[in-house]
């Protein structure tokens, strides 16, 4: 009966952590980058929208710099929030 109740705890526990982490993790993510920084932006030439690739595979700023163009890339990691 015990083990019942600890297992119960634990994964009660689990999903509280786990709802509290998707709901706040917006909170903490930068102003410049994710959905917080594509608010801010008045106008935009690029937009760059895919997963973690997106955000490794290219540069913005060689890209603004060669083009002159305004870019932003929004992307996102596996289960989380977008950057």
């Amino acid at each position: 009966m015990r083990i019942v109740i600890k297992v119960m705890i634990f994964f009660l526990g689990f999903c509280l952590l786990s709802y509290l982490k998707f709901r706040y993790s917006s909170f903490s993510a930068l102003e410049s980058s994710g959905v917080g920084g594509l608010r801010k932006e008045k106008q935009l030439d690029y937009l760059f929208i895919g997963s973690s690739h997106v955000r490794s595979s290219y540069d913005s700023q060689l890209i603004e710099k060669l083009t002159g163009k305004k870019v932003y890339s929004f992307s996102y990691i596996y289960l989380s929030y977008p950057m």
